[in-house]
């Protein structure tokens, strides 16, 4: 069985890209979730465990969760919210928005190194990332089994990862110890290691915002322009230096950065008194392997490495074969001399035909040890290539996907918001033009109350006495003849007498006195009694109401359409 024993410091960083504030949230929370399963309750335990058989269940009430109590120190976690309430209250500190594809957030691992483990007695079966069933077990060979490992000495075991967590915070975060929302110190699994989950916000005050914080996620871990100057290298490692012979100098990067972190690292535990190997993996580091990766790595080498026994097994049958070939060979030729018989030759041949036969069998056997070779390398091939597209499809998941979501949530919302002021538009149009009818209904009603008003006040029984008194003087003022209680009068035109009863000219008497007792007036002489005048003022006001209590309903309609269009 091949592991990975040296006795190395580990450092595995994992970038989290922002989607949205909501969605950056419950990005953290799943990764809470899983390395503080022992927090989160029985439910994270037994799913986490179910997609990782390296969790050994019954050890995870040993796993230590801590959160920052914001005094420069430590304590238990009681909750997972809380660990999120320290994050977002630090992003909400941030005064330029951190926009989709920043990254918001960093989860830091550190393994124990293998000098201070010791087996713990239990094996788990690793699972095949294509097939999600435990690996091997092909063609009657054995599954892949892994042991587990626990710390020699906890009380070292704590000051290891009390190093490793002051080192993030000391030489890599720019936040500092601040910048550390919690983590666990993972007892449950294949070997001790903690998980943080930090962030690279620095100080940034600013007049009254004394608290305020900027993303330095490119000071700590990317390309920053107060990087510090390092020669510069060809692609296979040598140093570059000018025509006149001077080095070239760049800015660190990315890359030489995590180096010089790693070799940083070892050196503080090395001066730290721990047992750790200076050089660095090559494998894991060069290629920037995170730990998932890293892991089937080691796996696929034990695989590897069951599979290369069977071939030099069968080599070394090989070998033997033909070494006894070789001395029975030798047997033979010492016998024919000792006897000195001319049967040498027939002997010879026997030998040599035996050879060619071996021979054959050997070239065989060589041809099924290439075969097993190729096959080696052919899994070793679709392995990595099943390993690659599971990780795609992994990052599509946790990148691309909830940045799509993002997108069409933003792309409803503005064809809502937009519909929503179409209908707030016309609301307050309709409102608009319902009180415009009301200020017209309630002119109108004053219009005519004025009119009314203006009228003078009439009194049937004077205005009779006063026809009377018209009638009769008029009646005096006719001089007729009485001729068959007629009268005449002259026609204008004709200018004869026209014979006509004198009530007649009696009344066009009085009509004439009556059209000069009403030019003496201002106004129209009243036309209609008090009752009548009374009845139609109150139909006036009466149909006044009913204008208004319409302009009022068609009020209140537009009001309620507003509230709709505003989403109530």
């Amino acid at each position: 069985m091949a592991t990975d024993t040296a006795s190395r410091a580990s450092l595995d960083v994992r970038e989290m890209q922002s989607v949205a504030p909501e969605a950056d949230v419950q990005r953290r929370k799943h990764t809470l979730e899983e390395s503080m399963r022992k927090t989160a309750g029985n439910g994270a335990v037994a799913y986490y465990a179910a997609q990782n058989p390296a969790i050994n269940t019954a050890m995870t009430h040993r796993n230590i969760d801590f959160v920052n109590d914001g005094e420069g120190g430590y304590r238990d976690a009681a909750s997972i919210d809380e660990v999120l309430a320290y994050g977002t209250a630090r992003r909400a500190r941030v005064t330029r928005e951190i926009k989709d594809g920043e990254r918001h957030a960093v989860t830091v691992v550190g393994h124990l190194p293998m000098s201070m483990c010791e087996p713990d007695g239990t094996t788990y079966h690793p699972l095949d990332t294509t097939t999600g069933l435990p690996k091997d077990g092909k063609d009657g060979r054995p599954l892949v089994t892994l042991p587990r490992y626990r710390a020699k000495d906890e009380a070292e075991m704590r000051r290891y990862f009390s190093e490793f967590i002051d080192f993030q915070a000391t030489n890599i975060l720019p936040g500092g110890h601040d910048a550390i929302h919690g983590g666990s110190i993972n007892l449950d699994e294949s070997r001790p290691h903690v998980q943080l989950l930090v962030d690279t916000y620095e100080k940034d005050p600013r007049g009254k915002e004394p608290d305020a914080l900027r993303n330095g996620f490119s000071r700590a871990f990317g390309r920053h322009r107060s990087d510090r100057k390092v020669q510069k290298v060809s692609k296979t490692g040598n140093p570059m230096v000018a025509a006149d012979g001077s080095p070239i100098m760049v800015g660190e990067g990315a890359r030489r950065k995590m180096e010089r972190y790693h070799c940083e690292l070892k050196s503080h535990m090395i001066d730290a008194g721990f047992d750790i190997e200076a050089e660095r993996d090559a494998v894991r580091h060069d290629r920037r392997l995170v730990l998932p990766d890293y892991q089937e790595v080691q796996d696929l080498r034990t695989e590897t490495a069951a599979q290369a026994a069977i071939v030099e097994e069968a080599e070394a049958d090989l070998g033997l074969v033909a070494a006894g070939l070789v001395e029975e060979r030798q047997a033979l030729h010492e016998k024919a001399q000792a006897l000195e018989i001319d049967v040498f030759g027939d002997v010879v041949s026997e030998v040599q035909a035996h050879e060619r036969e071996v021979e054959k069998d050997l070239a065989a056997r060589r041809a099924e040890v290439e075969q097993l070779r190729k096959k080696a390398e052919s899994e070793g091939y679709e392995k990595g290539l099943a390993r690659g597209t599971m990780r795609a499809a992994v990052e599509f998941e946790e990148v691309e996907a909830p940045s799509l979501r993002a997108t069409a949530r933003a792309e409803g919302r503005a064809a809502g918001e937009a519909e929503s002021a179409k209908i707030r538009e016309e609301a307050q149009e309709a409102a608009e033009q319902a009180r415009r009818d009301e200020r017209a209904a309630r002119v109108a009603r004053e219009e005519a109350e004025k009119r009314l008003a203006e009228l003078p006040e009439y009194d049937p029984k004077v205005a009779v006495q006063e026809m009377q008194a018209i009638r009769h003087d008029a009646a005096e003022r006719v001089r007729v003849v009485a001729i068959e209680k007629g009268a005449y009068r002259t026609d204008p035109t004709t200018g004869k007498a026209v014979i006509e009863p004198a009530s007649a000219v009696i009344d066009r008497q009085a009509a004439a006195l009556w059209d000069q007792r009403r030019a003496g007036k201002k106004g129209p002489m009243p036309t209609e009694t008090v009752g009548m005048r009374a009845e139609k003022v109150r139909g006036i006001a009466r149909g006044g109401q009913k204008d208004l209590a319409k302009a009022n309903a068609s009020a209140e309609r537009s009001r309620s359409q507003s509230n709709d269009g505003m989403g109530r």
